[in-house]
């Protein structure tokens, strides 16, 4: 409950980001952004007073001070790209925890798979970084995904024997629907056409990876299922046949 209520509250926060962003790049040039008290959009935060001079590309703001019309950008590109890396190495080092304790084959092959196609995706956002010369720069929203997405990792490390190839799934199930979530909201504030392609790429990626580990969490809960149905099932023939035998001794 804990972790939905974090998720939900992150979430909403990139999309109040968005939706300021969005307010304050529509106001009108004729009335200095000093100035500018209206009302934003439902949901964003107000507001009142921005220095023209401020940039704090690591932080959650930057104003554009050399373009002929200022422009709040909550998070740029830079943000957009660290926070791609962060996600991505959380989803590796989940991978890693269970290919180091794993019990099913099925699900030890699924990590592998995870592993390699977060590390893909990775490449993919290097190289893009590369090719706009975009170094990746934490904001400071990446401090709560980082422990968030860490919180979730954390608990495998803590699962006896067998169990931690369930809560693998659990919590790649958890952590792919976050991410997604989050992909989705950052749309809305990559700048240049290559970011907001990366990042519909990597949506699509996600809600496949999502998909196969829901599919997969509800076959091995299903086996599970029968599995203990058969043994209570034969756990009682063999209590029955026991009190049948003591019956005829009698």
């Amino acid at each position: 409950m804990r972790n939905t209520i974090a998720r939900n509250r992150t979430v909403a926060l990139i999309a109040v980001v968005v939706a300021a962003g969005i307010w304050v790049a529509s106001c009108s040039d004729d009335d200095p952004i000093e100035r500018r008290t209206a009302t934003p959009m439902a949901g964003a935060t107000a507001i009142s007073h921005v220095q023209r001079d401020t940039s704090e590309f690591a932080g959650d703001v930057a104003l554009d001070s050399g373009a002929a019309r200022p422009r709040i950008r909550w998070l740029n590109d830079a943000n957009v790209l660290s926070l791609l890396t962060l996600m991505n190495s959380r989803q590796i080092a989940a991978a890693d925890v269970e290919l180091e304790s794993w019990h099913l084959e099925n699900v030890r092959a699924f990590a592998a798979t995870m592993a390699r196609e977060h590390a893909e995706l990775q490449h993919s956002v290097d190289s893009l970084s590369e090719k706009l010369r975009i170094a990746p720069i934490a904001p400071a929203l990446a401090q709560r995904i980082g422990a968030q997405m860490q919180a979730q990792i954390d608990t495998l490390r803590w699962r006896p024997g067998r169990s931690v190839d369930r809560a693998f799934l659990r919590e790649q199930v958890a952590s792919h629907a976050l991410m997604g979530d989050y992909v989705t909201n950052l749309t809305g504030v990559a700048e240049k056409p290559e970011v907001q392609a990366l990042l519909a790429s990597t949506n699509q990626r996600i809600a496949s990876q999502l998909s196969r580990a829901r599919a997969l969490l509800t076959s091995i809960t299903t086996a599970d299922s029968i599995a203990a149905a058969d043994s209570a099932a034969k756990a009682a023939a063999r209590l029955a046949a026991k009190r049948a035998r003591e019956s005829g001794q009698r």
